[in-house]
């Protein structure tokens, strides 16, 4: 497979970009702009240069093949992981943090230059799709780790993380994960109004450009009643438990809605997700991590609550529901 560092586009703005920075003499600049593209190749090579995950392998008379990659992953404590997932895998994710980190050092650079104020926009974007990769890796690979899961939708799940580990210096998220990717993008545009809480209008406004399958899922009454917790967590970046002091409240002081102004007034703290905007992608990251990490306590803890993310709830149920083919020939599991 040829090698691929920067797509089209992405060559196109590193080139308007060194072309300003020519124009302004800035040699600093230049100078750091080249250094970091010599890395990012160097460091896509070394990739290149370990084996295919889905190929087959003697080493010391045991055959590893992708399967048995599944069947690993699935079955390794979360504490153990590290030490077993493929080198590949690692320096893929290293890869894709040193590009992010790139692209936001151009993305400074072109901020103030009135000439690459378009090309600002499509760094960001750039920046946007490469965060939604890391995140889709850390959604499948929290549902790997949650031995409450089906054994058939945790198999599937594995596939589509070999598939990452596999391809994600030739391809983004919407290839993997599209359903995820389209979720994220309308999470990005939408600005909560809060209200009454009930989340209706944020919901029906987020939910306009995203897939059907978005509504087949939130519509199934065999879903797990941690679903909704988990999509008011995703749609107001506020807890579960801040929501449920928040309702409290409001019910003790008569309030019928709120606005984003009073929470802290109202419950005399502030949210602990962080909040997020276009103009640093990553903090949409944060706030899935932020989420994540509540889950995974109230589930060791037994804590009432939503003790997955939404996004994982989504794959769930598009694993157990629809027939699945993997990328590359895999067969269905």
């Amino acid at each position: 497979m040829e090698l691929v560092v920067f797509n089209d586009i992405e060559s196109d703005i590193i080139w308007k970009c060194q072309e300003e920075v020519e124009k302004r003499s800035n040699e600093l600049a230049r100078e750091k702009i080249n250094k970091k593209i010599d890395a990012l190749i160097e460091l896509a090579r070394a990739i290149s240069q370990y084996p295919s995950i889905f190929k087959s392998a003697d080493i010391d008379g045991t055959i590893r093949t992708a399967g048995t990659l599944v069947q690993s992953l699935c079955s390794r404590e979360q504490i153990d992981e590290l030490m077993h997932i493929p080198t590949k895998a690692v320096l893929g994710k290293g890869y894709l943090i040193a590009k992010i980190n790139f692209f936001n050092m151009l993305k400074q650079l072109a901020d103030p230059i009135p000439e690459l104020r378009e090309e600002a926009l499509m760094i960001s974007q750039d920046i946007t799709e490469i965060v939604y990769t890391l995140m889709s890796e850390e959604v499948f690979m929290n549902i790997i780790e949650d031995r409450t899961m089906d054994e058939k939708v945790r198999n599937r799940t594995a596939f589509l993380l070999a598939n990452i580990w596999e391809y994600r210096l030739n391809h983004g998220v919407s290839e993997f994960a599209p359903i995820l990717n389209s979720i994220w993008n309308a999470r990005k545009r939408l600005r909560p109004v809060f209200g009454t809480m009930l989340g209706t209008s944020e919901l029906m406004t987020m939910s306009l450009d995203i897939d059907p399958a978005w509504m087949e899922f939130l519509s199934d009454s065999t879903i797990s009643p941690d679903v909704f917790p988990a999509l008011e967590e995703f749609l107001f970046a506020l807890t579960f438990e801040e929501l449920c002091e928040l309702r409290k409240q409001m019910k003790t002081l008569g309030l019928r809605s709120v606005t984003k102004k009073e929470l802290y007034t109202i419950t005399g703290k502030k949210p602990r997700y962080p909040e997020f905007n276009d103009s640093d992608p990553r903090e949409l990251y944060r706030f899935f991590r932020n989420r994540k990490q509540s889950a995974m306590l109230r589930r060791s803890a037994d804590m009432e609550g939503p003790k997955r993310t939404i996004e994982e709830y989504i794959m769930c149920y598009i694993l157990q529901t629809t027939s699945w083919t993997g990328k590359a020939g895999l067969m269905d599991v």
